[in-house]
């Protein structure tokens, strides 16, 4: 049982745990944004545009937030 353990802490690095998160996000924002346009014949498109409208609000807070500092002369993702 450690072998297994300790195999999966070293597959399990920080950008892969990172990598996770941002695939399962997505994965759920497809998710509720699907259901929520499988619905519009019973609730409208307002909520799906609603749901548009703050997604779009949070990425662009996030961008304000969050950026990657570059150095002259070299690309941000080394």
């Amino acid at each position: 049982m450690s072998n297994l353990t300790s195999a999966l802490g070293a597959l399990i690095t920080p950008t892969g745990a990172n990598a996770l998160l941002l695939v399962a996000d997505a994965l759920i924002y497809f998710a509720v944004l699907a259901a929520l346009f499988r619905a519009r014949q019973r609730i409208g498109i307002g909520a799906f545009f609603c749901a548009l409208g703050v997604m779009h609000f949070l990425e662009t807070y996030l961008a304000s937030i969050l950026y990657v500092v570059v150095q002259a002369g070299r690309s941000a993702w080394g």
